[in-house]
């Protein structure tokens, strides 16, 4: 079900996207399942992925772990010198519809959500509500800060899977040769990517780019949608 208070507000704070940051290695089970499951289920399924949280101390790895507006980099600079991360370098932010986040059972951190081991976890409007406090873990909102973004930079929100890849209003890669890369691969598997919208946009990989945006509302640009080569031979 979803919890109109919480779609409400994220209408009133202009929230146009929630964001998850995978390996791209994981983009041709996505895209062949027809959707993003969490890692409990991923695992009861037996499924082929790359875990980018193995440890998951926020206590629910039932839950996908998101971001509201831009993805938690602090994380991905840890996720991408992890063992598994290092001989790998390809990486996707996938942008989803804020709608996800409305549903019954989603759970809201004011910061990481593995803080205090997943303590600060809060559902329903009154969760999304205190990610926009000031402050929050010391961090306040000046007046320059970017109002779809919380306050802290590190913020999470965690959902009930499965998201049905329908949700999926983009796929952002780092450069345009992982882009190229990435579309080849999953042709490769027999995947197809031209249904979705991908973006190229250096700046949302970048953690200072990232930081900049919310605190001081400076832009990062992104080039797309980028044409895939079926698009391009039509």
């Amino acid at each position: 079900m979803t919890d109109e208070s919480v779609a409400s507000r994220l209408t009133e704070l202009g929230v146009s996207r929630i964001t998850h940051f995978t390996s791209s290695r994981n983009l041709p089970r996505i895209l062949g399942s027809g959707q993003i499951l969490s890692t409990a289920a991923l695992r009861s399924s037996n499924a082929i992925f790359d875990v980018t949280d193995q440890e998951r101390w926020d206590g629910h790895p039932e839950l996908i772990c998101c971001n509201i507006d831009y993805p938690n980099f602090y994380y991905f600079a840890k996720a991408t010198q992890k063992e598994n991360a290092i001989n790998y370098s390809d990486w996707a932010v996938l942008l989803l519809d804020p709608a996800v986040a409305t549903q019954d059972g989603t759970l809201f951190a004011p910061g990481n959500a593995a803080k205090n081991g997943g303590a600060d976890l809060v559902a329903g409007v009154v969760g999304l509500d205190r990610m926009y406090a000031s402050p929050v873990y010391g961090w306040r909102r000046a007046s320059s800060h970017r109002q779809a973004s919380p306050t802290d930079v590190q913020a999470e929100v965690l959902i009930p899977g499965p998201i049905d890849n329908s949700a999926v209003i983009g796929i952002v890669m780092p450069d345009e040769s992982s882009f190229r890369r990435e579309v080849g691969r999953l042709e490769q598997v027999g995947q197809d990517p031209h249904p979705f919208n991908w973006y190229v946009s250096p700046g949302l990989f970048r953690r200072e780019s990232i930081v900049a945006a919310v605190r001081n509302n400076q832009a990062i640009s992104a080039e797309g949608p980028c044409e895939t080569m079926q698009q391009e031979e039509q």
